[in-house]
């Protein structure tokens, strides 16, 4: 079929009658350039990966965009945790150069303690021929970026840090997966364009036995921290009386994937957003007979973090949600009284039971977790034994224990020991501290539930006839449609064809014929010779899993035939599109979601099984010397695993977390399997886990039997030790755990 012409401007929908509704079907001219324009604008930020600027900037440039369509767009607010990336420096010949890291680790910081020093060895791909000969302990490692996974026989060797070097300009993201590491262990790793290490260090050679230079520094500071996500969403009310109040949600994600932090352009991730600001500008101009509600989501390369995050506010109970904002409001207030007593306090101080219970309870964390610290520092010396000067240290530490201890004991202040008094007001700082940061995470999480609440308000006023989830890109055959992918591994025996044959009619008759080099793929009914998975040569997470495992009628709509080999690395650059092929995808999608935003019905009143579920729990550090885990273990990373997904969620002030968007046991065999680490923020080693034993295997691999699940968690503080290749003597197999 020949391409049409391209018109100027926005053509008036095309009318068709069926059953006495109204179908839509416009004659679309995207007018040249636009797609183009808005992928080359998304891609200018140098990453647009959650809690980074340029994710700021792109959400921004999308309220922006809806504004001047007429349109009034809102945000809806979600927590994240994301590794924010303050400085990575080289330091060799009076030079810093900066440097990027590579975010190989699932969980690691990728931090170093201080200044990491020794001298700057090249490897090639890293083969222990490579390093036969040379001080590969304590040294920095270049290493050619095609090394698959020789980085790790580096650090067994003792090395300090490596620095890949990137030959190709279009290396494909299979080369940086294959690099992932789960377990966590500190070792960081950097990426260098090969035209960047020419120009520092010269030609990459082996000789000198590959010594580049005699010494060289690095310096890297990555931490934890939880960042606000924004999901940008605007409503567009429908023309026709009847259908007006059936909603269909349409939804792309924003946000890319970053293997290298601070370089992710994500030029071909930015189609499905693309897709969508254009067809906000179709319907603004041209409203659809249905009502239509159009969804920027963020969190995407967190295993759809902002999508999960939305459909939550849609499923969970009203009565949980105002729990939720009453417990909020309450811990606000009250925190906020405490504060306001501890600034109003005057040393020595008086008589007041009031005073006294609330000051006791403001005190009792902090007052532990220093007693706590005391204790770790006392068995330390008494190891060492090394002398009249320790023990004088020991006698000194044990005596301000036993004081510290004394305050906990206390039922009023106005009788104070001299020292006690002195502690108590040493200790004043950490405790405004804590109530502060838990005043700032309460409203925190408070704003994220008010705006999911306004959200969930909007979509109750309608009937949600379907949601489509855009994940497009521009090298391909066509579109298919899904409502399964990678997120979920569901069971054999759940079969949906049925259920949406409905709306697979409704994109088949919207798109009859190829439009170009794009066409409709009727993937919605599989079958043997053609299996759903069939159809893509890479494995990716869909936006409709979400929506159906909900009981959605929730459709993906995927580019077919592409490996999307760029997502994610520095290469996905606005270059690589192929403009052509986007054209002729945009009239063939535009077709389809005209199609289903005017079709009579979207479904035959047939919708999966609801299987969404969601996980909360506490988590607590067992202190020395106390007999129950129930000191908050805030700032503990949580990096939880179901089937291949991998969940991220952090320990609040209160010492709570909560996933979102698990699948039931009834749609899935995998079980919620939990890790949790808590990261030194300076140094990047873990000084937290979970104790296994004393959590007890249920809680920390939670079978998902209900809508909500509970679990509770128990931490120990810890150091790090990373051992490796160690082998059961009797059948030579790897050794995957171990009790000590």
């Amino acid at each position: 079929m020949n391409k049409p012409a391209s018109l100027p401007g926005i053509l008036i929908l095309a009318i068709l009658l069926a059953q006495s509704v109204v179908l839509s079907s416009p004659a679309i001219a995207a007018p040249e350039g636009d797609l183009r324009s808005i992928i080359r604008e998304l891609s200018s930020y140098p990453d647009r990966s959650s809690g980074t600027e340029g994710n700021e900037q792109a959400a921004a440039y999308i309220t922006d965009y809806l504004e001047k369509l007429g349109l009034s767009p809102q945000t809806y607010a979600f927590q994240i945790p994301v590794r924010q990336v303050t400085g990575a420096s080289l330091h060799f010949d009076n030079r810093d150069v900066p440097l990027r890291p590579l975010m190989n680790n699932a969980v690691t910081p990728q931090a170093t303690d201080g200044i990491v020093s020794g001298p700057l060895y090249w490897v090639q791909q890293g083969d222990l021929n490579n390093m036969d000969g040379k001080l590969i302990k304590d040294a920095i490692l270049l290493m050619d970026f095609n090394s698959g996974r020789n980085w790790l026989t580096a650090v067994s060797l003792g090395a300090r840090a490596i620095i890949f070097i990137d030959r190709g300009v279009t290396t494909a993201n299979s080369f940086f997966r294959e690099k992932e590491e789960l377990s966590p262990i500190q070792f960081p790793c950097f990426w260098m364009e090969e035209s960047e290490a020419l120009a520092l260090f010269g030609k990459l050679s082996g000789d000198n036995n590959g010594l580049i230079r005699d010494r060289a520094e690095i310096r890297s500071e990555i931490s934890w921290q939880n960042k606000t996500g924004k999901n940008i969403y605007s409503l567009i009310r429908g023309s026709h009386q009847e259908l007006q109040q059936e909603l269909l949600i349409i939804e792309a994600f924003y946000d890319a994937t970053s293997h290298v932090a601070g370089r992710s352009p994500g030029a071909d991730e930015a189609v499905s957003v693309a897709n969508l600001l254009k067809l906000a500008e179709i319907f603004a101009a041209t409203p659809p007979s249905r009502s239509i509600l159009l969804v920027a989501t963020s969190g995407h390369a967190q295993s759809l973090h902002g999508m999960r995050d939305l459909i939550w506010s849609m499923q969970e109970r009203s009565s949980v949600l105002r729990d939720l904002r009453r417990n909020l409001q309450k811990t606000i207030r009250q925190t906020k009284k405490t504060l306001s007593l501890l600034d109003e306090l005057s040393f020595p101080l008086t008589s007041d039971q009031e005073r006294d219970a609330i000051l006791l309870a403001a005190l009792e964390n902090d007052l532990k977790f220093e007693i706590d610290k005391l204790s770790r520092e006392l068995m330390n010396l008494r190891l060492e034994q090394s002398g009249t000067v320790n023990r004088q240290l020991i006698e000194q530490l044990a005596g301000k224990r036993f004081a510290l201890r004394r305050i906990g004991w206390m039922t009023s202040f106005d009788k104070m020991e001299p020292q006690e008094q002195t502690l108590l007001q040493a200790l004043l700082p950490d405790v405004r501290q804590t109530l502060s940061d838990s005043i700032t995470d309460s409203q925190e999480e408070l704003a994220a539930l008010e705006s999911a609440l306004d959200f969930r308000q909007l979509t109750r006023d309608y009937t949600i006839a379907a949601i489509l989830s855009l994940h497009l890109s521009s090298h391909g055959e066509g579109i298919g449609g899904f409502d399964r992918g990678w997120l979920y591994r569901l069971r054999p025996r759940i079969n949906r064809t049925g259920i949406f044959s409905t709306i697979a009619d409704v994109f088949q008759r919207a798109a009859p014929e190829p439009f170009g080099s794009a066409r409709y793929i009727d993937s919605l009914r599989p079958s043997r010779l053609n299996s759903w998975d069939s159809y893509f040569h890479d494995r990716p997470f869909l936006g409709g899993e979400v929506s159906s495992l909900a009981g959605y009628i929730g459709v993906s709509l995927v580019t077919i035939g592409d490996s999307r080999s760029l997502w994610g690395t520095p290469w996905d650059r606005a270059e690589s599109i192929d403009y052509a092929y986007l054209d002729d995808q945009f009239q063939i999608l535009t077709r389809m979601i005209a199609g289903a935003s005017g079709a009579p019905a979207l479904h035959a009143e047939m919708f999966p099984r609801n299987g969404f579920s969601s996980v909360s729990g506490t988590s607590n550090l067992l202190l020395q010397g106390e007999l129950f885990a129930n000191y908050p273990a805030t700032g503990t990373v949580l990096l939880s695993y179901q089937g291949i997904a991998r969940l991220y969620a952090t320990v609040h002030s209160n010492g709570m977390f909560f996933y979102k968007g698990i699948a039931d046991a009834k749609n899935v065999f995998d079980k919620l399997i939990i890790e949790g680490y808590r990261f030194d923020e300076k140094t990047g080693k873990v000084v937290w886990a979970i104790d296994k034993k004393e959590t007890g295997k249920n809680n920390y691999r939670v079978k998902m039997q209900r809508s909500a699940m509970k679990t509770r968690l128990i931490m120990f503080a810890c150091r790090e030790v990373t051992i490796f290749d160690l082998l059961e003597p009797r059948s030579l197999e790897h050794l995957t755990s171990m009790q000590l």
